[in-house]
C-alpha cells in the first residue's frame, strides 16, 4: 500500500527528522573526534571559541527559539562556504558543528546528543590555557 497526500508527508516529517537528528548526531561526533586527532591544541581552542561565540550570537539574535533559526542556518552556510574556498579547515570545523547545532536545537530532544557533544566540547576547550600545548583534556 502506498501512502499519498497529506498521510505520507505526514510520516515523511516525523521518520525523516528522527533519521536528520541520527545523521546530525553521528555527525558532530565525527567531527569533533577528527578535530581531536589532526588538530593542534590551539587550533581545538580556536574552534571552540569560534562555535561557542556563533551559538551565543545566534541565540542573541534568535531568542533561543529555534523557529527563527533559518536565517541564522543561511548565515552561517555562507560562511561555512566561504571557509571552504579559503581551505580555513578551523572555521569550516567551527561552521559546521555551529549549523549542526541549530538544526539539532530545531528538530529536538531525538538530536539532543548532537547539541550535547558540542556543549561538551566547547565547555572543554573554550577556556583551555593557551600555554598547555602538550597536554590535552581527558576525552
Amino acid at each position: 500500500m502506498r501512502l499519498s497526500g497529506k498521510t505520507g508527508g505526514l510520516f515523511a516529517w516525523l521518520f525523516g527528522s528522527r533519521r536528520e537528528a541520527a545523521r546530525l548526531n553521528r555527525d558532530a561526533r565525527t567531527i569533533i573526534e577528527t578535530a581531536r586527532i589532526v588538530t593542534s591544541n590551539e587550533g581545538i581552542r580556536e574552534i571552540a571559541l569560534r562555535v561557542g561565540d556563533a551559538l551565543d550570537t545566534a541565540h542573541a539574535r534568535g531568542g533561543g527559539d529555534p523557529a527563527r533559526y533559518a536565517p541564522l542556518i543561511g548565515h552561517f552556510r555562507t560562511q561555512h562556504r566561504e571557509a571552504r574556498r579559503r581551505r580555513d579547515d578551523g572555521a569550516l570545523t567551527a561552521m559546521t558543528l555551529v549549523i549542526i547545532y541549530l538544526r539539532a536545537e530545531k528538530i529536538g530532544p531525538d538530536a539532543d546528543p548532537a547539541r550535547t557533544e558540542i556543549d561538551s566540547f566547547v565547555a572543554q576547550w573554550r577556556h583551555a590555557s593557551t600555554a598547555s600545548t602538550e597536554s590535552r583534556p581527558a576525552q
